[in-house]
């Protein structure tokens, strides 16, 4: 994994010393699961967008699998 966070909270070590692997591909949540769907000016976008906002989810979070 590349990732500057993975890197600083030490996610190798930890995986290595617990004998576990990072996977490949992402199988249990979709990629961006928060991030927008629907484009601006499709029907619903509005009201996808303010249950997002008001979330108090960034769209940056990340997982790991």
């Amino acid at each position: 994994m590349e990732h500057r966070y993975c890197e600083k909270l030490g996610f190798s070590q930890i995986a290595t010393m617990n004998k576990l692997r990072f996977k490949e591909e992402h199988t249990i949540v979709e990629k961006w699961p928060l991030a927008l769907k629907l484009k601006k000016g499709d029907d619903g976008f509005d009201e996808e967008f303010e249950t997002l906002f008001g979330s108090g989810n960034s769209g940056k979070e990340a997982y790991v699998e």
